[in-house]
């Protein structure tokens, strides 16, 4: 064998140009990542892709190009995998989208259609890939959307199930912009990695050899667990398209319903392929579907003169509370849509409201620095709490005691024990925000704080001590809102940087980040039993999320301007949201 390189030439001895160099383009373009393959009903075709979105078909028999345009594809094709299905037809990925491209002979014609490519891969790209028995495999990549980082992860997709399954091997080193080569032995088949990029841009000489049966073998449960949360994901994304087309006064039950039965149905028939039992996780997936919750507008509640701050639901579900820029707090029936009672007292914008765990009292703050303590039944004033130098930003009671926190503009938290308040004096003082502290609120069980400040670090308390507990960074503006969840081993938080992020009280760990909206996420909050997320922003949308799969379930639209806070019914039955257009939003669960 010879070592070297040689010019693709016409030797056809018909052609006056013999010996010619043949071109695969007709103009000088850039081929850098260029993927080809042949075809055709004689393997006489060289289909040719290459950045932005080019192609060309070179006939190898008469050595000239037949074809060449643009794919009517919405992707840049930079370092694609391009492979070739059967006959004419050709699989294309290049980082969040997958076509199967197929070629008509006798109209010289390229149709395309989408494939779903899974969550992780979306955001790949440079990866390295080969074809085998009927599965591609795909090596590493580079992230240059979200966190410009480089993968070590391997990924199957099935041609025939057109299913995507992460693998649990891995490679040694993160790697991008590398080969596969496949290398068919007498006894083995073996896979070469050659080449590559790691995470400092720096260039390898790899070469990594994998045996092709650890990778093409029967799937462990950890592969098959993650294939079924991966086709939740792609459900939920083709039911929200579903969505769009209900009109308000639509009935969705029925639809909704017979997914659920399809939805049943596709995983059992799943299950018995792999044949295994129906174990707790599947069981927890499948519950997920049937409780997927879908909302649509129900009342709108106009009353205030300003803008709304925020609004809450009783702990029994019947009142609503709202507070505003007016200076006042409405009480609403909920199922009639009536003020049940207007509270008059604050001088300035009421900024926060909440019901006490029975439901017989709220507390207020205000930009007039008092919080205020009211009776829900007489609409009666019961006590005023000064103590804050400047504008008071939230306000909310203990789950367990009779105690109350709030946060300031003046850079501090305070507790107060309403059993032994004598003369407004606080029972703790906390300081350790270095600006504006946004929100404050007890963990579930009363025994920890959560606070979040401009300064963009969200702080955990121990109530009974005073001191921090952890402190969270990883928001890069100012954070709006902290809440813990109903389990208290959660917390969420959102922020002026557009994200949501989920994180582990004990480690302190970012466990997830939620991107979707388009400005400043104002508020954010966990369902009562921990599985949905509800969020609203400056870009007037209120979103529904699935806290386990961290996937967008169902944007709402009902507002003409900023959405200012959200809240779940203790049942999820209902949505409350309210706005800078003076408006609440009553939603109801489909």
């Amino acid at each position: 064998h010879i070592n070297e390189w040689i010019p693709f030439i016409n030797n056809n001895n018909n052609d006056n140009n013999n010996n010619n160099n043949i071109n695969i383009g007709l103009k000088p373009d850039n081929y850098a990542g260029v993927r080809a393959i042949i075809s055709g009903s004689n393997n006489h075709l060289l289909f040719i892709v290459y950045p932005s979105r080019n192609f060309c078909i070179f006939d190898l028999n008469k050595y000239q190009i037949i074809k060449n345009g643009y794919l009517s594809i919405n992707c840049d094709l930079t370092f694609p995998c391009f492979i070739l299905k059967k006959e004419n037809e050709m699989l294309l990925f290049c980082r969040n989208k997958g076509y199967l491209l197929t070629y008509n002979e006798k109209t010289c014609t390229i149709s395309s259609k989408k494939i779903w490519i899974c969550s992780p891969m979306q955001l790949l790209s440079y990866y390295a890939y080969i074809h085998i028995n009927n599965n591609i495999l795909f090596f590493g990549g580079y992230d240059g959307f979200r966190s410009e980082s480089v993968s070590k992860s391997l990924y199957k997709y099935s041609i025939e199930e057109n299913t995507w399954t992460q693998l649990e091997y891995t490679l040694p080193l993160p790697l991008y912009a590398c080969s596969a080569i496949i290398n068919e032995q007498k006894d083995d088949t073996f896979i070469h990695i050659i080449g590559g990029q790691s995470n400092d841009n720096i260039l390898l000489s790899t070469h990594m050899k994998i045996n092709i049966k650890k990778l093409i073998k029967e799937e462990s449960l950890n592969e098959q667990i993650w294939k079924f949360k991966e086709q939740e994901k792609r459900d939920i994304k083709m039911t929200k398209k579903d969505l769009s087309y209900i009109q308000k006064n639509f009935s969705f039950k029925d639809i909704k319903r017979q997914k659920q039965i399809n939805i049943i149905l596709t995983y059992w028939n799943r299950l018995l392929s792999i044949k295994i039992g129906w174990i707790d996780d599947f069981t927890k997936i499948i519950s997920r579907y049937i409780l997927l919750e879908y909302f649509k507008p129900l009342k709108t509640f106009i009353g205030h003169s300003d803008y709304v701050k925020s609004a809450t639901f009783s702990p029994d579900g019947n009142t609503i509370a709202s507070c505003s820029e007016d200076r006042t707090i409405i009480l609403w029936n909920i199922t009639t849509g009536d003020i049940k009672n207007i509270l008059k007292g604050h001088t300035n914008d009421v900024n926060d409201i909440n019901f006490s765990p029975k439901g017989d009292q709220i507390v207020s703050c205000s930009a007039d620095n008092t919080i205020r303590l009211w009776d829900t039944k007489l609409g009666i004033e019961i006590k005023k709490l000064t103590g804050h130098s400047h504008n008071i930003t939230s306000v909310n009671f203990s789950p367990r005691d009779n105690k109350i926190v709030s946060s300031s503009w003046d850079r501090t938290i305070r507790i107060w024990d309403l059993n032994y308040i004598i003369k407004d004096e606080t029972e703790k003082i906390l300081t350790g925000h270095k600006d504006i502290i946004n929100y404050v609120q007890f963990s579930p069980d009363g025994q920890l704080l959560v606070s979040c400040s401009n300064d963009n670090s969200i702080i955990l308390w121990n109530v009974n001590s005073g001191q921090i507990f952890n402190k969270l960074i990883g928001h890069t503006n100012h954070i709006s809102k902290v809440k813990f969840s109903p389990t208290g081993i959660y917390i969420i938080s959102c922020s002026r940087d557009k994200t949501i992020r989920i994180w582990d009280i004990v480690s302190g760990k970012n466990v997830t980040t939620l991107n979707g909206h388009s400005d400043t996420v104002r508020d954010v909050m966990f369902s009562y039993d921990s599985t949905k997320i509800i969020s609203c922003s400056i870009d007037q949308t209120i979103r529904l999320w699935d806290a386990i799969l961290g996937t967008e379930i169902q944007v709402l639209r009902g507002h003409s301007n900023n959405v200012t806070s959200v809240s779940f019914s203790s049942d999820a039955q209902f949505i409350i949201s309210s706005s800078i257009d003076k408006k609440l939003v009553l939603w109801e669960r489909l």
